[in-house]
């Protein structure tokens, strides 16, 4: 019988990896055509989970979407996952939807089947409470974001506006540009003002963005799962 150290598939590094990826939707997704124009492409796994686990909103809409666009990009990658050594065949896609395998805890974290999915919820939750933070000059500098009108895919331009924002009583409004970083230009790592939309970023960004990464993605090392992950990780 084999020890937990020798099991062919490590749970932890899988764990590791499934919460490295869990939010990778939300890039892809923003790079990508919304929902309503995007179902007819997505695969019969993935409209199984937007029925199952992403919830309607109070505007009619399916909530959490992000997941759907995670499993899609799972799917996309298989074959890069498949020459990791360490992953076995059934690390992959989940005929049972409560097994315990690199895409349910990736895609399950806001709906996890068993105690390990559940790991990267709780996760998920303790990084996102830095967020949920309300100190009086946050909120300050996130209204004025919001005297801007973003139009109806906020979500693709608001640009990542930036923590000194709150310094003097929140009384700036700087953001940081949708770029790869490039520590020799000045303007790819130093926030700007955000005076109106056009400062914002677009999903003409995201997309240029998004085929770099995926570029970058094909070139990874297969041959370890530690390879792979590390590499991903500076990717």
């Amino acid at each position: 019988m084999k020890s937990e150290n020798q099991q062919s598939t490590p749970k932890r590094e899988i764990i590791f990896l499934a919460g490295l990826l869990h939010d990778i939707g939300k890039f892809y997704q923003r790079a990508d055509k919304n929902f309503s124009d995007k179902q007819n492409e997505l695969s019969e796994y993935s409209r199984k989970m937007a029925e199952n686990i992403c919830p309607v909103n109070d505007y009619g809409k399916f909530g959490y979407q992000h997941v759907i666009w995670g499993n899609e990009f799972f799917e996309k990658i298989r074959k890069k996952l498949d020459r990791i050594p360490e992953i076995s065949e059934n690390i992959f896609q989940p005929e049972n939807e409560r097994e315990d395998n690199l895409v349910n805890f990736a895609v399950n974290h806001h709906k996890p089947q068993t105690k390990l999915q559940g790991i990267i919820t709780l996760a998920d939750w303790w990084s996102a409470g830095m967020d949920r933070t309300r100190p009086e000059a946050l909120e300050k500098a996130e209204l004025n974001s919001e005297k801007i009108n973003w139009g109806k895919d906020r979500y693709k331009a608001i640009p990542l506006y930036s923590v000194f924002n709150t310094v003097n009583k929140g009384a700036y409004s700087n953001a940081f540009p949708l770029a790869s970083l490039n520590i020799f230009k000045r303007d790819n790592i130093m926030p700007s003002v955000v005076k109106d939309k056009d400062n914002g970023v677009s999903q003409a960004k995201y997309a240029a963005l998004w085929k770099n990464f995926i570029q970058e993605f094909d070139l990874l090392p297969a041959d370890s799962l530690k390879g792979f992950t590390e590499s991903l990780l500076f990717l």
